[in-house]
């Protein structure tokens, strides 16, 4: 098993586990964030980054449990950290809150 920190806006806010097993890999993430947000989780490596998927808040804290196929994300090559991004800004790779627009 490895673990990586989760890093929101360059401060560590919690850790992510990875489990092979075979073709897969088990991934399991708690970390802490402003509640009432969503976020995307992130797993970044030396040659890119793969979207883990949406964290739901349980229990005071954002988790997220997912299984994926090895050649799904080992793309990325040597593991490197997790980040967490609100939702929307995560394709720029900013932290900030995307700014709303309303029309009318």
């Amino acid at each position: 098993m490895e673990e990586y920190l989760i890093y929101f806006g360059g401060a560590p806010c919690g850790s992510l586990r990875m489990e092979r097993q075979g073709l897969y890999t088990h991934f399991s993430a708690c970390c802490g964030a402003r509640q009432g947000r969503l976020y995307s989780l992130v797993l970044e490596g030396e040659r890119g980054e793969v979207p883990l998927g949406v964290p739901e808040w349980q229990d005071g804290c954002f988790v997220l449990k997912r299984t994926l196929a090895n050649h799904a994300w080992s793309g990325i090559g040597v593991v490197q950290r997790a980040s967490l991004y609100v939702r929307g800004t995560a394709e720029s790779g900013s932290a900030a809150p995307e700014e709303v627009v309303e029309e009318g």
